[in-house]
């Protein structure tokens, strides 16, 4: 993962979102990886009481 964030991998959805409407759950990476980290702090249903 260190390694991916070292490059630079820019993209323009620019044109997806205005043509197909789309609306990104996670419009960027930031947002993406803050709900990962999120995810990842909240314990299992298997782990709850």
């Amino acid at each position: 993962m260190l390694s991916y964030l070292k490059e630079s991998r820019r993209m323009d959805n620019r044109r997806m979102l205005e043509e197909l409407g789309v609306e990104l759950e996670y419009p960027t990476l930031e947002a993406g990886l803050a709900a990962m980290a999120s995810e990842t702090e909240q314990p299992s249903p298997e782990e709850s009481p």
